[in-house]
């Protein structure tokens, strides 16, 4: 629905249009979009048709049940548009974005603030350009493991599925490739990862949660910018939820080092549902001195208890009373505790 008006245009040249529309998508074409939208899109705008042809979007406000964008455009007189504005998705949060080009397959320029708290994913930037077969992407950011790349193309076959086909994700020492269908719920498929750590990652939907399952063995990795492993191997089970992640995971290793501090051995079992539930470890290495430390850690979003016994140069060391990390604001703080 819109209504318009005929106003002159400035000095009594032409005329100029202006008014309000509403719009309610019947239809989707654009699998991509649809992904992030999850339902039928609804578009409310501000309207100027100014001499030249040109109709202005102003104020226009996209809204559907999981996403919602607010910002300006304009639509040439050819048919294609240029938009820019910035949102929320639920399942990504915070967003920017840029299309240029025709509506059905336009060029795309995306940055998510924080999308997976649980990988540590920021400031992550995709660049989509339009093929006969889709999008080609390259994509950018920081995570937990450091700085990643990408590359690869989004198909999106008519009448069919999306599908993500990543040609080249590289993180840290890591390189991964893989296809990943865009289903209801998140991602199916896997990634096979090759370079200093070699297994798969597999994903599949559980409901409305994405599913991340881990297997990989590493040999002189570097983990972090300034993490380095000589052996490791990690075996994971991860739920996506939004609401909270959570975990299944053991790990065990060698040789992991970061400054000073040398893990000769560590053993590791996590079990979290939503940041809740246990973790269990047994540490030895150095760091000036000889230590073997067995950990235990009780856990909760905003609290740690942990307890913890073991020898120091062969001496032995327990804590009297658990250790207790609580949150405070945007910190955290140590409670009083004796060794």
């Amino acid at each position: 629905a819109s209504k318009l008006r005929v106003v002159p245009a400035p000095g009594g040249k032409g005329a100029l249009i202006t008014g309000n529309a509403a719009a309610q998508f019947v239809r989707l074409d654009n699998d991509f979009f649809a992904s992030l939208a999850h339902g039928l899109p609804r578009i409310t705008t501000s309207l100027r048709q100014s001499t030249d042809g040109v109709l202005h979007l102003d104020n226009l406000l996209l809204t559907a049940p999981d996403i919602r964008i607010t910002g300006n455009g304009y639509l040439r007189r050819d048919g294609s548009v240029h938009f820019e504005g910035s949102g929320t998705q639920r399942q990504y949060g915070p967003l920017t974005l840029k299309l240029d080009g025709r509506l059905e397959r336009p060029t795309v320029d995306l940055k998510f603030a924080h999308p997976n708290e649980a990988l540590g994913l920021r400031e992550v930037t995709a660049h989509l350009d339009p093929t006969a077969e889709g999008f080609a992407f390259t994509a950018s950011g920081g995570s937990t493991l450091g700085a990643f790349t990408g590359r690869g193309a989004i198909l999106l076959p008519k009448g069919g599925t999306a599908t993500i086909a990543i040609a080249a994700l590289d993180v840290a020492d890591m390189h991964a490739s893989g296809s990943l269908r865009a289903v209801t719920g998140g991602f199916d498929g896997w990634l096979d990862v090759s370079g200093a750590a070699r297994g798969t990652l597999a994903f599949a939907p559980v409901g409305k949660m994405q599913r991340v399952e881990a297997h990989l063995e590493a040999a002189n990795a570097q983990v972090t910018d300034t993490v380095r492993l000589r052996r490791g191997k990690l075996d994971l089970v991860a739920l996506l939820d939004p609401d909270g992640v959570s975990i299944e995971a053991k790990a065990d290793g060698a040789g992991l080092r970061q400054g000073s501090l040398v893990l000769g051995r560590f053993n590791v079992a996590a079990s979290l549902r939503g940041g809740t539930g246990t973790i269990n470890a047994q540490l030895s290495g150095t760091r000036g001195r000889a230590f073997d430390i067995r950990l235990a850690v009780d856990a909760t979003p905003d609290r740690y208890s942990m307890t913890a016994s073991g020898t120091i140069d062969r001496r032995p060391i327990t804590l009297a009373t658990p250790a207790v990390v609580g949150r405070i604001g945007d910190g955290w703080q140590l409670a009083p505790t004796r060794v």
